[in-house]
């Protein structure tokens, strides 16, 4: 047996740690911890006791909430199914059923921002006037830096 050898036992790759805000927004009690959470491809769903948040893991985001109110209990907890691709909130009276559709509808933006042109033309699909938008942002971008 060959001891020389060194195996990479990390599973983690290509990681970006998002930042945990203990902050007091929107009157909301500033030691609240998170329930639970769901990952998607490109959002972060954290359930709260009485709130859902998607955050978009790209750009640290908020760009979803609902709020909840006690009428059907407390929340409880949160589960995905990858398959279909629905998001399940349960309280301890209810289940809540989110369906999750054109994710990444404005993912290629993003990209742009970020000068990623070749991951913003990716996601743009081939909508001729969001892959203008890139190639023209991509021709400034080289255009200013004299290639």
């Amino acid at each position: 047996m060959n001891t020389d050898t060194t195996f990479n036992t990390s599973v983690i790759s290509d990681t970006n740690l998002l930042t945990y805000r203990k902050e007091n927004e929107d009157n909301y009690s500033v030691n609240e911890n998170p329930i639970s959470l769901v990952l998607t491809q490109f959002h972060v769903l954290i359930l709260f006791k009485n709130r859902l948040k998607a955050i978009c893991v790209l750009n640290e985001e908020v760009v979803f909430e609902d709020i909840f109110t006690e009428t059907y209990g407390r929340l409880v907890g949160i589960a995905k199914d990858s398959v279909k691709g629905t998001v399940w909130v349960f309280t301890e009276l209810a289940v809540y059923r989110y369906k999750i559709l054109n994710e990444d509808r404005n993912i290629w933006q993003i990209y742009l921002m970020k000068q990623d042109f070749e991951l913003a033309k990716k996601f743009a699909k081939s909508d001729p006037i969001k892959v203008d938008k890139v190639i023209c942002e991509e021709a400034q971008y080289y255009f200013s830096r004299k290639k």
